[in-house]
């Protein structure tokens, strides 16, 4: 990384008490469970066929303490970030660092360079769900994988050794993220919740929760009242017409309904609630209403950069019908008055059509750079 990219990289960047710095502090600090028991620091970096090690076949010892960790590290505290790890070049070198997906792990602070557990685990351990979403594929999605795809369902590796081999490393674990398919309809985490509390770490432990809205029933809430989550609903458009074209089989009056038992839920524990939107082509329209409706219940929305599949993408449109969404989007702003309206929610709004237009400026330059 030039020195001058790694200085305005740096410069928004949350590090100063780090013991150490890194351009993604993931390998140091974090690991992420897939639904085929591969292990990887993140959720970008399988992409390209990278894993740690797989449950079925290693330790987390192993896994954690590995050569390909190592690697990683040593590369990633040069701020060189190797070829599994060019997602978050693409993005930084597209001109937008500040939102680059490896700055997720500055909030992860690690013990040390060679710490000998995590802090923080992302468990992502079975695909089962009961969506089909567009921009969702079979890996993810078991009912995608039954119905769109004709495949088998996937093996299920965290077992019983597993779960016993993750035992030791919940002691100090600072950040406990789950995601799915549908993490409520996960067996295999609510075994975790459950070791999280019996071994007294429910407390000291921050445990994340991104759910796609549809389910609160008796043994969800069992579930949640034994510990304190933060929960994340994954949500694109607030229009029932626009969400059920999006997230196929949801409720629009379901999902509305859950939203305000888990906003309940969250006020009464001292957590939050907040919302993880995919800025799409099927979606970019909904944008500034979801920003009001969050607005609205004090709940903060992440941005998901979508760049798979390319229908979905804004990112693979021409440049041009991507600066025309940015001048679009800038318009309806101006007439809701966003700028004025938002408060928490300001920041994502603007850093967004900052990042769409960076990319539409670099895609301009590059088409014009070609026509010479």
């Amino acid at each position: 990384m030039r020195e001058s990219t790694r200085r305005e990289y740096d410069k928004s960047r949350k590090i100063a008490d780090h013991p150490f710095r890194s351009a993604c502090y993931a390998p140091f600090t974090s690991l992420y469970f897939w639904p085929t028991g591969d292990v990887t620091p993140c959720c970008q970096t399988l992409r390209n066929g990278f894993t740690l090690g797989n449950v079925a076949t290693d330790d987390l010892e192993a896994i954690w303490n590995g050569r390909e960790n190592r690697r990683l590290r040593d590369s990633l505290a040069r701020y060189d970030f190797p070829v599994e790890c060019d997602f978050c070049r693409w993005q930084i070198e597209g001109g937008d660092p500040q939102g680059a997906f490896a700055t997720v792990f500055d909030e992860f602070i690690p013990r040390s360079r060679d710490s000998r557990k995590p802090v923080a685990m992302e468990f992502s351990m079975s695909n089962a769900c009961n969506f089909e979403c567009i921009m969702c594929d079979g890996f993810n999605s078991s009912r995608i994988r039954r119905r769109r795809e004709k495949l088998p369902p996937l093996e299920k590796p965290y077992g019983d050794r597993f779960m016993s081999d993750l035992e030791k490393y919940l002691p100090g674990l600072r950040w406990a993220h789950f995601f799915g398919g549908e993490p409520f309809l996960s067996p295999e985490n609510y075994r975790v919740w459950q070791n999280l509390g019996r071994g007294g770490d429910s407390g000291r432990t921050r445990v994340r929760i991104t759910t796609n809205g549809s389910i609160f029933n008796g043994k969800v809430e069992a579930a949640l009242e034994a510990m304190a989550a933060d929960i994340v609903i994954s949500l694109d458009a607030v229009s029932p017409e626009v969400l059920g074209q999006v997230r196929l089989h949801s409720r629009h009056a379901r999902l509305m309904e859950n939203i305000r038992r888990f906003k309940s839920y969250t006020d009464r524990k001292g957590t939050s609630l907040s919302f993880a939107y995919c800025l799409m082509v099927q979606t970019w329209f909904e944008f500034p209403d979801l920003l009001l409706f969050a607005e609205n219940l004090r709940s903060r929305v992440f941005v998901n950069t979508v760049t798979e599949p390319a229908v979905c993408s804004v990112y693979a449109l021409p440049a041009e019908e991507l600066a025309e969404v940015v001048g679009r989007l800038e318009r309806m702003g101006n007439q809701m008055h966003l700028s004025a309206i938002l408060g928490i929610n300001r920041e994502v709004w603007t850093q967004t059509l900052r990042d769409l237009k960076a990319h539409a400026d670099t895609g301009l330059r590059e088409e014009r750079d070609g026509k010479r």
